[in-house]
């Protein structure tokens, strides 16, 4: 069975930033560490240590940025014109959680000083190994990409959207130029 993770990032209410990804493991199998990583330069999703997705903070272009508190969903989703046919043969379906925690730093705009340790240097962008990482497991994985679909509606897709992601079609239609990338 494939199993997909969907990932949205939702700013001022308007999500449809969606990616998803086939899984490369079962995850009824053995449990996995799912991680999200946001300060004021970006949001990181990772699985067991590997950077699947990267949404920037490009609101100097006009893109929204999460600037609400933060909450977390997890779930199992039906939709079966999205995630594929449910093979409800297999229910019930069951989620389980262990070793949850959050780990952050609340802003305050009196001392925004106050959260520098989440925002150092080292945490700006990824590493080497992890942009490896990150690219590879895109490349093998992803199997649906909001940029693919509509390139225009989205301003990050213009500057964010990595060559080895984009189509023919894409670059048609938004006017990219492959080698200046």
């Amino acid at each position: 069975m494939a199993y997909r993770l969907n990932t949205n990032v939702f700013a001022n209410d308007k999500g449809h930033r969606e990616q998803q990804f086939r899984l490369w493991f079962d995850p009824t199998a053995d449990f996995h560490k799912y991680e999200l990583f946001w300060n004021q330069y970006h949001i990181v999703f990772f699985i067991d240590g590997t950077p699947i997705r990267v949404f920037k903070n490009n609101t100097n272009i006009g893109v929204s940025y999460p600037s609400n508190s933060m909450h977390i969903e997890a779930n199992i989703w039906n939709s079966t014109a999205w995630v594929g046919p449910v093979d409800w043969s297999q229910g019930p379906f069951v989620a389980h959680y262990q070793g949850f925690s959050i780990d952050g730093c609340k802003y305050n705009n009196l001392n925004p000083k106050a959260c520098d340790n989440w925002n150092a240097g080292k945490d700006r962008k990824l590493s080497p190994d992890q942009q490896r990482r990150y690219h590879d497991a895109r490349k093998k994985y992803m199997v649906y990409n909001y940029c693919s679909n509509n390139p225009k509606k989205f301003a990050e897709c213009l500057v964010d959207f990595p060559v080895e992601e984009r189509t023919e079609e894409d670059m048609n239609n938004v006017g990219f130029n492959p080698s200046s990338s």
